[in-house]
């Protein structure tokens, strides 16, 4: 509760950017802030490699893209598994391919 509180205090602590010098209340968010900036994007879709600034949009793409969880079939050898990722692990590693998926 006194964390919260201090969230909302006033007088609390503010980083400020160093691009545009826009005050944040807690340091999280002015990384966050930063990566607009900076063009950052550290979480990258396990499947394609492309790559997002937060971890969610990384999971969203995954999921309405390349197809949520669910038995995926190999068309070479028949093997079966739980998603799209271990599918194209498995296409990579067995068969020498590389997935090829739009968008």
């Amino acid at each position: 509760m006194a964390r919260h509180r201090k969230l909302h205090a006033r007088d609390t602590e503010s980083y400020v950017c160093p691009y545009c010098s826009r005050l944040f209340p807690q340091k999280n968010e002015l990384k966050r802030h930063i990566m607009s900036h900076s063009g950052e994007r550290p979480h990258a879709c396990r499947v394609c490699g492309q790559r997002f600034r937060d971890a969610s949009h990384a999971k969203r793409h995954e999921k309405t893209v390349h197809g949520g969880p669910g038995p995926m079939t190999c068309q070479y050898c028949g093997c079966v598994f739980p998603d799209m990722w271990n599918l194209t692990q498995h296409l990579r590693i067995q068969h020498r391919q590389e997935a090829e998926f739009t968008q």
